[in-house]
């Protein structure tokens, strides 16, 4: 398993446990991984959306929150291609926060915590 699936991994057990209001809500947006160009065009024709967040909760604080996972230790981009990746991203957590919801890009298990926590503040648990 990639380090980032580990994060995310991680961070979905510690929502089961933690909030499991806002763990019924969530969705993995499917955006990474390689595809020919036939593929990607099918996959845009059909709702990808290049720089969305890899997880999305629909639980009604906001309209619901997206996260951006990177693994812990991820602190830049390592090269032109990735950094075009990560602008997009942010640009779409940007629009989503214009749009109402809350969006966070979080490195590592940590950060990501802190940003659910923060969300569900109302809920403590």
């Amino acid at each position: 398993m990639k380090p980032e699936d580990q994060t995310q991994y991680a961070i979905l057990q510690f929502i089961e446990l933690q909030y499991p209001m806002l763990y019924r809500t969530r969705l993995k947006i499917d955006n990474e991984g390689k595809r020919s160009m036939a593929g990607l065009m099918t996959a845009l024709k059909f709702g990808l959306h290049p720089g969305a967040s890899d997880l999305f909760f629909a639980f009604p604080k906001y309209h619901g929150l997206f996260l951006e996972v990177k693994p812990d230790g991820w602190t830049k981009p390592r090269n032109k291609k990735e950094s075009i990746r990560v602008q997009k991203q942010l640009e779409f957590i940007n629009d989503r926060k214009m749009d109402g919801y809350q969006g966070h890009l979080v490195c590592g298990v940590d950060q990501a915590i802190k940003a659910i926590r923060e969300y569900m503040k109302p809920y403590a648990v």
